[in-house]
């Protein structure tokens, strides 16, 4: 694949540089939110050298592209500049491009997307990586006290333990906040003293008003909701602080508020959201696990084309937070096998050899994904 090539082919016939509202990309795909889809010729980008398929969803023109996406996105930002800095939707909101808002669901999946594709591959690696050193020490390959162990557990958690800062940052991008006071926050959530206190459950007090510090690192919901609350605080600080002063007081204020907000009622409500999902989940799977088998293992390939699935990753991430395991991921892994018997099976069927080099990479990718599930819960 020429990657140039492909990204020309596919700027030309989505309507060029000018329709473009924001463009990213995800682990396989090419995301647009367009300010005119009428202008895009669907059939004209599938038939682009390089291009898998089109999928229209959560108000995003997405183009598959496969393991190459990185690539092509690079070649594509080379014609056309930075496409990650225009998001002028609202506060983050998809919408469609005649500028109607799409509905909630819709927008709900896009900020996830947004929010957890930056890292994803830092998390998926890390997963894997700590399923590697799992299997080292099951099999006496690796001592848990050696230094080694000590140094590439550290690698392989740290993704995870700090996941408030990861997440603040990317939550914040898609909100339209100051994403290094947001990491400020998410980093407050697991600074060591907090930390320890919320392992005791020591209780402070902030003015007189009680507050139970909890330990929130690998939470997920609490900092999401800190940093929605922030997105409406900090556009009210900006429009009634001075210009001259705003670099300093916004931030400064920011924090003032928000940390002491987040520890005594969006982090115990986060916390409580979070424990409930997590018995809600746990109930249909150990009270009717065959639906729960039966729906998400059938229809999980669906959510992925149509990106639904981005909406339980907050709850995966959860579960694993709260439970230590997780037992959505082990159950789609049976709708990914299959997809990559199926993909196998073309591959040595097929003659054709752009077919066959997109069998085999469709094989490969789902076949390797597989070694992240079972260790990152």
């Amino acid at each position: 694949m020429d990657y140039a090539t492909t990204a020309q082919g596919v700027l030309k016939h989505i309507g060029g540089r000018d329709n473009i509202k924001k463009g990213w990309h995800c682990a396989t795909r090419l995301r647009f939110y367009l300010k005119d889809e009428s202008k895009a010729d669907v059939d004209a980008v599938k038939n682009v050298d390089g291009v898998i398929t089109v999928v229209k969803s959560a108000g995003q023109f997405q183009v598959v592209i496969g393991n190459s996406v990185g690539n092509v996105y690079d070649a594509l930002v080379n014609i056309t500049g930075p496409l990650d800095a225009d998001a002028d939707a609202d506060n983050g909101a998809a919408q469609t491009e005649s500028g109607k808002k799409v509905n909630i669901i819709s927008r709900f999946m896009g900020f996830i997307a947004g929010v957890f594709t930056p890292f994803l591959g830092a998390l998926a690696g890390a997963g894997v990586f700590k399923g590697i050193l799992a299997l080292c020490t099951t099999f006496g390959w690796l001592s848990a006290n050696s230094g080694a162990y000590k140094l590439w557990y550290a690698a392989s958690d740290v993704v995870f333990y700090f996941l408030p800062i990861f997440l603040a940052f990317t939550a914040a991008k898609q909100l339209h906040v100051d994403q290094y006071v947001a990491a400020t926050l998410g980093a407050v959530l697991t600074y060591p003293s907090i930390v320890a206190l919320g392992s005791k459950s020591v209780t402070i007090h902030f003015f007189g008003i009680p507050v139970v510090p909890m330990s929130y690192t690998s939470t997920v919901i609490p900092i999401l909701l800190a940093v929605w609350a922030m997105s409406y605080l900090e556009p009210v600080l900006n429009r009634i602080l001075p210009g001259a002063l705003k670099t300093f007081l916004t931030p400064l204020l920011s924090l003032a508020i928000m940390v002491p907000l987040t520890m005594m009622v969006v982090g115990p409500l986060g916390t409580v959201i979070g424990n409930v999902l997590a018995a809600i989940i746990l109930f249909i799977y150990k009270y009717v696990p065959a639906v729960a088998g039966l729906l998400l293992g059938a229809f999980w390939q669906v959510f992925v084309i149509f990106g639904v699935h981005w909406t339980f990753v907050p709850v995966i991430m959860n579960n694993l937070s709260k439970l230590g395991a997780d037992p959505i991921l082990p159950i789609t892994a049976a709708a990914v096998l299959a997809q990559a018997g199926a993909a196998l099976g073309v591959f040595f069927r097929t003659h054709d050899p752009k077919m066959k080099s997109l069998s085999g990479s469709g094989f490969l990718s789902p076949s390797l994904g597989l070694l992240n599930r079972p260790f990152t819960g």
